[in-house]
């Protein structure tokens, strides 16, 4: 074995014949992914997850980092202490301990670092954004050489906050025994003498190699490259040569730079001192899966998720090692229950959409792909679920997408310094997908093009001089926007070529996550280089309609109803001709106009008003009418008459006809909860936040998530763990 890579495609679609020694190349992004499954340190080595047959109502637990009050910045890395803390309560059947990835996913909901300082609201809002029934939070400090935490811990639910639960002492394992026990009573859980041995486990006896495991973990959360971690954990294991964790470490980082027989060598290492050692089994999976031994690999997952039940992460590589052999139905039944396991890992959710595109399960597909994107994390945390996206757009035949989130890997691959062999497999990706685009040509009709005179003309025949001072030419341009227009098409002649440079220098952008907001093309060209500033479709069509217009292209704004495979979609986009949003007076029969002006009269309390332009509504064949008119119609049912069961009837009628309406999966939640059908009414709040509703709207559906968890408890699990194999 050496550092060899081949490159294969985590695809079923490939009908052509491959050898059983393919390598499984993916996992040249071990390159990425590897050393991000360290950032939980010192894993426990055994599942809390209970082992009979039967539902058990487990407590939902998040452990935040500790926030560092030493006032030494030298310090701040023993804020990955708190990973000692959850790693010793895992060991308790009673706890569900959350993933550091869904930790992670909380901290940026509420804009926080870790090691940040945390108040009691946002630990109550973090667990409601990652549904943890109990938060533990706290600080850490040095005393008289001596470390002390203070911990509280939060009912989400109510809000409540326990007293501060303290322990002080030189060794942080120490730190950990004295906290463990008032944790526990503070959560009402009785651990048993079993559970009690396998909590005071130390994985080390030396603090040296304890604080260079936890400043590898902060190199790699700051993104440094992965050479600077191989050199922490080679000091860890240099203090401490019995620390599994350690050699742990290190495996994983070798295997990322591609330098798989020592990585290996570190692996075994690390099983011999602690057989049990979940991580490391997964670690070795993972070098055996990059050199496309594929049986072995399964068989050091399938040991990994039975010592650690709860981890998502290993029953998502386990599935990927699965597709390599075409077993794309037991690859999507470990990854369905991957994510239900942990729903913000955007690893599993990105697998989950490529096994479901791999099997013509389109829709679905789409929807994990928006769960990957909105749970996609930053830096090298976000390495295999980038690469899962990019790999899904390619399967459904969206290559412009697929070409974004390649890139994005790539760019994270170079910044890391990992295996050069990830580095091309990308790039040779990218350069294949780029060779099939071509322009998509349509017959049609070319929209009547106004001159700025004949376009006032129609603005003072339609519109009242007040009205008029509330119009904004959404196409005008500065003169810094024809001076970019004209940079972007130097050196064309045709309208198609320059449209096609255009759009190629607006591609560039990377999109990000927030609320759309209207924009006209100058608001959007202002907002272009502040790349934290979220511009969606509309944005891009808008702006490139306009610079289109600069440089003497008949181009337009296009509202798309339907996408090629006719579903009912809302895009914008700009369209070019080749050849020969002012107000209802200007577009009478614009039908979400219409309602949006029946929505501002209902939310005025001008109910009559109301009922009277929804009435004049003149009824187009629409899916987003007759959406309009259910939503409507079960307002009306709940608000007025509560009649539930109708207004149960025309919600879900609403959303079978679209079925991406936030504000809906809201009102179904509501009348659930009226029915009291809590676990059905969790369901829709769900929905309805995968479904980027209002931060209002938002915050009250979490809040009621999190009331619905603390009576009924969390759902329940089947436990469809795989068994182990041993290795052949």
């Amino acid at each position: 074995m050496n550092e060899r890579a081949r490159e294969s495609s985590w695809s079923g679609t490939n009908n052509c014949a491959q050898p059983r020694t393919k390598r499984f190349t993916v996992q040249a992004l071990a390159a990425l992914v590897l050393v991000a499954t360290l950032s939980s340190p010192l894993h426990s080595q055994e599942s809390a997850a209970s082992e009979s047959g039967t539902h058990v109502r487990r407590l939902s637990v998040a452990v935040l980092w500790f926030e560092d009050r030493t006032a030494d910045p030298a310090s701040a890395h023993w804020r990955y202490a708190a990973g000692l803390l959850k790693s010793s309560l895992k060991e308790v059947k009673a706890l569900r301990l959350l993933s550091e990835g869904a930790v992670r996913y909380a901290y940026r909901q509420v804009g926080l670092r870790a090691g940040g300082p945390i108040d009691p609201n946002r630990a109550r809002l973090m667990g409601e954004h990652i549904e943890a029934q109990r938060v533990i939070w706290g600080c850490y400090s040095r005393q008289d050489d001596q470390w002390h935490v203070d911990l509280h811990v939060t009912n989400v639910a109510t809000g409540a906050v326990s007293p501060v639960l303290s322990a002080t002492a030189k060794d942080w394992f120490d730190v950990r025994d004295r906290l463990n026990e008032q944790v526990l009573a503070e959560l009402g859980v009785t651990s048993s003498a079993g559970e009690n041995e396998k909590m005071s486990h130390r994985q080390t006896r030396s603090m040296g190699a304890l604080e260079w495991c936890f400043k590898a973990y902060m190199a790699q959360e700051q993104g440094k490259p992965t050479s600077q971690l191989e050199e922490c954990f080679r000091k860890a294991v240099a203090a401490d040569p019995n620390c599994a964790n350690a050699y742990t470490g290190l495996a994983a980082t070798l295997a990322t730079r591609g330098k798989f027989d020592p990585g290996e060598d570190a692996a075994q290492k690390a099983l011999q001192l602690e057989p049990d050692e979940a991580e490391a089994h997964a670690v070795l999976g993972w070098v055996f899966a990059a050199q496309g031994q594929l049986d072995r690999a399964k068989a050091e997952f399938r040991q990994a998720c039975q010592l650690d039940r709860d981890n998502a992460g290993h029953l998502s590589i386990l599935a990927r090692v699965y597709t390599q052999q075409n077993g794309w139905d037991e690859a999507t039944a470990f990854l369905e229950i991957a994510v239900s396991l942990d729903r913000t890992d955007a690893m599993a959710h990105s697998n989950l959409a490529k096994a479901y595109a791999v099997r013509k399960r389109r829709e679905e597909s789409l929807r994990e792909l928006e769960e990957a994107r909105h749970y996609l994390s930053e830096g090298m945390y976000a390495a295999d679920a980038l690469w899962g996206i990019a790999e899904t757009y390619e399967t459904l035949g969206k290559r412009s997408e697929a070409i974004e989130y390649y890139e994005r890997t790539s760019a994270l691959a170079k910044k890391l310094a990992v295996n050069p062999n990830t580095i091309r497999l990308v790039e040779r990706r990218v350069q294949r997908i780029q060779s099939t685009l071509t322009p998509t040509f349509i017959n049609a009709s070319m929209p009547q093009r106004y001159t700025e005179e004949a376009l006032h003309a129609v603005l003072r025949d339609r519109l009242t001089e007040a009205e008029r001072q509330l119009v904004a030419h959404p196409f005008l341009c500065t003169d810094a926007m024809k001076q970019w227009a004209q940079e972007l098409t130097r050196g064309t002649t045709t309208d198609l070529d320059k449209a096609k440079a255009i759009f190629d220098g607006m591609a560039v952008r990377l999109g990000t996550p927030g609320q759309p907001k209207s924009r006209t093309a100058r608001e959007a060209f202002d907002a272009w280089k502040n790349t934290d500033i979220c511009l969606v479709c509309m944005d891009h069509a808008v702006l490139f309609t306009a610079l289109a217009r600069a440089v003497d292209v008949d181009a337009f704004f296009v509202n798309v109803t339907r996408d090629p495979d006719g579903n009912v979609i809302n895009h914008a986009c700009g369209v070019v001709s080749l050849g020969d949003r002012a107000g209802l007076k200007l577009w009478p029969d614009y039908v979400r106009g219409r309602l949006a002006l029946v929505a501002g009269l209902r939310r005025a309390g001008q109910w009559q008003e109301a009922r009277h332009a929804f009435a004049e509504i003149r009824q187009p064949q629409s899916e987003d009418y007759e959406a309009a008119i259910y939503w409507a119609l079960a307002g009306e049912s709940a608000g007025k008459e509560q009649d539930w069961e109708r207004a149960k009837e025309c919600l879900l009628k609403s959303i079978s006809i679209q079925s991406w309406q936030s504000h809906a999966y809201f009102a179904l939640g509501k009348v659930y909860g009226q029915e009291h059908r809590l676990a059905d009414a969790r369901t829709a709040f769900r929905d309805c936040l995968r479904n980027d509703p209002s931060p209002l709207t938002a915050g009250i559906a979490r809040a009621a998530i999190a009331q619905i968890n603390e009576e009924i408890g969390l759902d329940p699990l089947n436990d469809t763990t795989p068994s182990p194999e041993k290795s052949p």
